[in-house]
């Protein structure tokens, strides 16, 4: 916390493009992680020349291989993330996230999500989270996935009134494995559509 608090707040958080945040082998696997204070030192923050942004992901920190570690941690709301650098083009969530409302960003191309599990509880994915992000205005996104590792608690419904065509124009890929039969149906069909325009 001290580290990052003092980073945001150092002349090299105006210049750094790239920034990973993860977390180290040493951490409790069956606990997972909460990087939830973490993410709140990025509200009223600028990091005006970030273009990626890695959360969770400890591969590059010291594991030895990738599993589901990786993902078994809880984000919290990311939405400071989007005001704080406006240039972000890539984002990359290794765990569960809260998004209570959709947000608006101009230059972001790319959303990689990876979670370990979907079920109910306030530190896990949620049906309200998923559908905010569906529902955002991303004007430059080309590329959304999910992906859910280990066991699915619960499927998520793909929102019915998601329109790529109005808040994500140019999305071409779009990939989500953790939806119901239905939903999944309709991504299917959604995704032909994306790739014939």
């Amino acid at each position: 916390m001290g580290l990052i608090n003092e980073f945001l707040h150092s002349p090299e958080a105006k210049r750094v493009q790239h920034l990973q945040i993860g977390v180290t082998p040493k951490l409790d696997q069956s606990v997972g992680y909460d990087l939830s204070r973490l993410l709140a030192l990025f509200e009223g923050k600028r990091l005006p020349s970030l273009k990626s942004l890695s959360l969770g992901d400890c591969f590059l920190f010291g594991c030895p291989e990738r599993d589901s570690v990786f993902c078994k941690g809880y984000l919290g709301e990311i939405t400071p993330i989007f005001t704080a650098a406006p240039r972000l083009e890539m984002l990359d969530l290794n765990g569960t996230f809260c998004l209570p409302a959709p947000v608006q960003h101009s230059k972001l191309r790319e959303v990689a999500i990876e979670v370990e599990m979907v079920e109910a509880g306030d530190d896990c994915l949620t049906q309200w989270s998923m559908a905010n992000l569906l529902r955002s205005q991303f004007a430059r996104v080309e590329a959304l996935s999910l992906v859910c590792l280990g066991k699915v608690q619960a499927l998520l419904d793909l929102p019915a009134d998601f329109n790529p065509s109005e808040g994500m124009p140019r999305l071409h890929q779009l990939h989500m494995d953790n939806l119901n039969r239905e939903s999944a149906q309709r991504q299917a069909a959604l995704q032909a559509f994306l790739l014939a325009r």
